[in-house]
């Protein structure tokens, strides 16, 4: 890509997990990026000096303006992403994913700026099928997963209604280098620090939930495949098609790590979904592969938190 062809790309949540590495690849890829972060919590991901960043906030119409009026297209990754606090404080999570994604969907129509939006695959809910694809029935179980499916049903609605290019997009769970391990973390991250401390691991029941991960860098290859080969309108699973249970992590990271620590079962969390298994056919049509299988993904991740300790 050119200096003079060069696009533009706007992003929401950009010092996030996800948003910090899909500005660094979209920098290397040739794209220039502007993005906007609240910082309520940012990744320790260094971003490329070439991204262009200004505080801003979805729930503030100038701010999502400001954004928009900049950029080519928008991939809208800042949301309220904890089921526990959401159970919490479900108001505020509807304020920053439902209300925040209508902000950000007005100042696309008005400029018909095409929009990526970050869908979930807790919007399904526990697996009704072997295996969930894009028409797997929505029936999350959180305030949070009810959030994203209001949130991505408004996008759909603005290109039926508006003619808006929205395209969503559903990852699976996301593991990686950099992801949190505080109150907001994931729980790959979450036990391999634990792991690093010689300090508990909790497991939520008895551990047999299942979720599918996808390492972070085959993430950011699916939302920038569906950026440049997607379809307004559509829906898109970013999967592997296998799931691994809690149990297996806590064993794994174990034996990569080399180390032993005490795992307790503590009760059940409200709204946990049993388990997710996603087909991403439709994105594999576009030419889309993962590349990192999950073991290796859980050794990348334990690297990572031993270098930055």
């Amino acid at each position: 890509m050119n200096k003079e062809n060069q696009k533009i790309i706007g992003i929401t949540g950009i010092k996030g997990f996800i948003g910090s590495h899909m500005a660094n690849t979209l920098i290397e890829q040739g794209y220039k990026v502007v993005g906007f972060d609240n910082d309520s919590h940012s990744s320790y991901i260094p971003i490329n000096k070439e991204v262009e960043i200004f505080w801003g906030d979805i729930r503030n119409q100038s701010d999502c303006n400001e954004l928009v009026s900049r950029v080519d297209a928008v991939i809208h990754l800042a949301a309220e992403i904890s089921v526990d606090k959401s159970i919490e404080d479900p108001q505020r999570v509807i304020d920053v994913n439902i209300i925040g994604t209508k902000n950000m969907l007005e100042a696309c129509r008005d400029m018909s700026t095409p929009i990526l939006i970050a869908g979930s695959s807790e919007e399904y809910g526990t697996a009704q099928t072997d295996i969930q694809d894009e028409n797997h029935p929505l029936d999350g179980q959180s305030p949070y997963a009810a959030t994203k499916v209001a949130a991505d049903r408004l996008g759909f609605a603005y290109f039926k209604t508006y003619d808006l290019d929205v395209r969503i997009v559903r990852a699976f769970n996301v593991c990686g280098e950099g992801q949190g391990y505080d109150s907001y973390g994931a729980v790959i991250a979450i036990f391999a620090n634990k792991i690093n401390n010689g300090e508990c691991i909790k497991i939520f029941g008895d551990g047999t939930q299942t979720r599918d991960y996808t390492h972070v860098s085959d993430v950011v290859e699916g939302y920038i495949t569906i950026l440049e080969r997607g379809t307004a309108g559509e829906v898109y699973n970013i999967a592997t098609g296998e799931d691994w249970s809690v149990k297996y992590i806590a064993n794994k990271l174990q034996e990569i790590a080399g180390k032993k620590v005490d795992v307790v079962h503590v009760a059940p969390r409200k709204g946990e979904v049993d388990k997710l298994r996603g087909d991403a056919y439709k994105l594999r049509g576009l030419g889309w592969e993962y590349k990192i299988n999950f073991d290796q993904a859980l050794t990348r991740i334990w690297n990572n938190i031993k270098e930055t300790e």
